[in-house]
């Protein structure tokens, strides 16, 4: 990591030399005075720029002045300095802006250039460095390290690609023995976007991952990170702020990528401690990926995604991650809500009825005509829930609603119904989101049709390839309706009308 090999102290801005010559000495002396290096390797990056000049420019108008092999003795231990140069300077006929000195021997050499690959790789990345005029920007910006928790279809196909787009290095940390150690023999995957028209490969490149049970080499991490995220489900999540608990030495950003209602707020909560080792901040997540080919990194991806911030949490200034035509922020409440009923709720309820059809795809089930007016009745039900919720324009949510079933139409997603079902103690728990728009419905006395038949299916049938599925029929469906009704969703008080609307 950057941190190890450089300081604040090692950071100039604003210099100005004639020549390359000038700008390589001052490089070497910033590393001398920090206790890198002896006075003799200064010669010896010298020396090579004289006989190797080319192997000195680095591209994008940087310049990396290093010793020659035999000035390796002079090294005393591994560093860098570094030097803005504003106006630039002449390197061989080239004009470069930043001059990074290296001192480094052997594997310690080629990981700083590897590193600073990384983070200047891009031109319009490497114009940023040599704009800005504050050092502690600068070493921030070098610095800047995201550690994601959860290895697996989201974090890989989503997160990951949006952290490296934002300039961080991201480091996966993750349970699985097998991924881990897959992510740091590839060290890069493929996560392929399609959309109706065509399909676009993004290479997420420069990779690497961290078991959970690696103590000391995970607390190193979270205590250099800028950023710390998640995606490994709520059920994980406890895991989660026990882990930064244990670690996290200072206080760190936290976003908690999950479809969980205020998923950051939550790991927080768990331990009192946590206050002061994380700032939370909520958002609301939305991409669907299909079930993948364990055996492979590489994802297909639909191309949309959505992530949207808690507007009162979001500092502009901060800028964790940058807004964009994926990231917005917005009313966290009517957001997350509408997600989970119109996106979270209406899949739910078509991946069961497909269930019950043998249907195994969830764009089968548009294409079949004996299931248009299921769909027409459950995306009615939803709409009316949510704008009785939201008193939101009826034909803008159902605008939304369109895009939503377009996506699920999709050929290209291969969604599988029985993914979509798996967890159902989760899903049809109180205030999620089947009962939260049903408890809307019957509140205000509208009467329900694919709501219904969507209990009768789970009640009927059991699904035993689901996972989850017959813990959840054990626990709670086998005690029959009305029980199911009072004892889980606590409906004491409206037992009646769930009974008279769903049955008993």
């Amino acid at each position: 990591m950057i941190d190890e090999i450089l300081s604040p102290e090692s950071i100039q801005v604003g210099k100005s030399f004639a020549t390359k010559e000038e700008a390589t000495i001052a490089a070497g002396n910033i590393l001398l005075e920090n206790g890198y290096i002896e006075k003799e390797y200064i010669d010896s990056m010298l020396e090579k720029l004289d006989k190797e000049p080319f192997v000195t420019f680095f591209g994008n108008g940087i310049a990396i002045p290093h010793g020659m092999l035999n000035g390796v003795k002079h090294i005393k231990k591994t560093g860098i300095s570094f030097i803005q140069i504003p106006d630039g300077v002449d390197w061989n006929g080239e004009t470069v802006y930043i001059v990074v000195g290296i001192a480094g021997i052997g594997e310690e050499q080629n990981h700083i250039l590897r590193t600073l690959g990384d983070i200047a790789v891009e031109e319009e990345d490497a114009k940023r460095l040599h704009e800005m005029e504050d050092v502690n920007q600068i070493y921030k910006t070098l610095n800047k390290i995201a550690v994601h928790f959860g290895a697996g279809n989201v974090g890989r196909g989503f997160i990951a690609p949006l952290l490296k787009e934002n300039g961080y290095r991201v480091i996966f940390v993750d349970s699985s023995n097998d991924l881990v150690e897959k992510i740091n023999n590839q060290k890069e995957y493929k996560v392929t976007s399609y959309d109706k028209e065509s399909t676009r490969d993004n290479l997420v490149e420069k990779i690497r991952a961290l078991h959970t049970d690696q103590d000391q080499p995970l607390k190193e991490i979270l205590n250099k990170a800028s950023l710390v995220t998640s995606s490994v489900g709520p059920n994980n999540l406890p895991l989660i702020a026990n882990l930064l608990d244990k670690h996290i030495e200072k206080k760190v950003d936290f976003i908690a990528f999950e479809n969980m209602y205020r998923a950051s707020t939550y790991v927080l909560e768990q331990k009192d401690s946590l206050h002061q080792k994380i700032q939370e901040h909520d958002v609301v997540v939305d991409k669907i990926i299909p079930l993948q080919n364990i055996e492979n990194l590489d994802l297909i991806v639909e191309s949309f995604g959505s992530i949207v911030f808690d507007q009162g949490q979001y500092i502009d200034k901060d800028k964790l991650i940058e807004l964009s035509e994926v990231v917005s922020k917005g009313d966290y409440e009517k957001e997350f809500t509408k997600k989970l009923w119109l996106l979270n709720g209406l899949h739910v309820c078509l991946a069961y009825y497909g269930l019950s059809k043998g249907v195994e795809y969830i764009h089968e089930l548009y294409e079949q005509k004996e299931n248009e007016e299921f769909i027409k009745k459950i995306n009615s039900e939803y709409l009316k829930a949510y704008t009785l919720y939201s008193n939101q324009d009826t034909e803008e949510v159902a605008e939304y609603q369109n895009e939503i079933n377009l996506r699920f139409s999709s050929k290209k997603s291969k969604d599988q119904t029985i993914r979509i079902a798996r967890n159902p103690e989760i899903k049809f728990s109180k205030s999620e989101r089947v009962h939260g728009p049903l408890k809307y419905l019957i509140k205000n006395g509208e009467e329900v049709f694919a709501m219904k038949e969507v209990l009768e299916i789970i009640f009927n049938n059991e699904f035993k390839e689901v996972d989850g599925f017959i813990d959840f029929t054990k626990e709670h469906l086998s005690d029959g309706k009305e029980n199911f009704y009072s004892n889980y969703w606590k409906e004491d008080k409206a037992l009646d009308k769930f009974s008279s609307n769903l049955g008993k």
